[in-house]
């Protein structure tokens, strides 16, 4: 016998939700160690901490209506995976590097990438909602801000004995929501003129 239409129906959208959590309990995971790493392991004050933070959140923010762009044109699931996919590669490299230039590069692109790829995750979750856009945006938000504020908790279990082990969390948990989101089924995006 056969699942319930309903049941079924919904199987899609609470994966797009799990899936949203994940991204954002990577992304809450880098922002909350980032600062502890950049003091502790390499000597920064909390004012050159504070600019690397803004930084990488900056830089991620001015590219969010690209990516936006990019993702109305080309598709969401194509660019959720190549975003999630370099951002996890990229905190692999934090993870890994030692030294400051390239620790740093790493931990920018992949917070930048965290960052830009934002409203695509909230155009996946409108699409979950029908026509309740602002209800399903406040449901997406308290699951991913809520339960995503575990990220902090499990990158600073990771990180633990060693700090940089918290970038590896970041990197397999964007990996992560890339796995899920190859899986996905996204709305079929209309081409749209340049």
């Amino acid at each position: 016998m056969g699942r319930p239409m309903g049941l079924e129906a919904s199987y899609p959208k609470a994966r797009k939700l799990i899936f949203a959590v994940i991204y954002n309990m990577a992304t809450v995971a880098a922002i909350a160690m980032t600062p502890l790493y950049l003091i502790s392991h390499h000597g920064l004050s909390s004012l050159q901490a504070g600019f690397v933070f803004a930084t990488m959140v900056g830089i991620g923010s001015c590219l969010q209506p690209v990516i936006g762009h990019a993702s109305d044109r080309l598709g969401r699931k194509l660019l959720l995976i190549v975003v999630l996919g370099a951002a996890g590669v990229s905190g692999i490299g934090a993870a890994y590097f030692q030294a400051f230039v390239p620790f740093v590069g790493s931990l920018i692109v992949s917070v930048a990438l965290l960052t830009a790829i934002r409203p695509v995750v909230l155009a996946a979750a409108v699409e979950v909602s029908g026509e309740r856009e602002s209800t399903t945006l406040g449901i997406a938000f308290t699951m991913m801000d809520g339960i995503g504020a575990f990220g902090a908790l499990i990158a600073g279990m990771a990180g633990n004995r060693d700090l940089s082990q918290a970038f590896m969390m970041v990197a397999l948990l964007a990996i992560l929501a890339c796995v899920i989101a190859i899986k996905l089924p996204f709305q079929r995006v209309g081409v749209h003129p340049p």
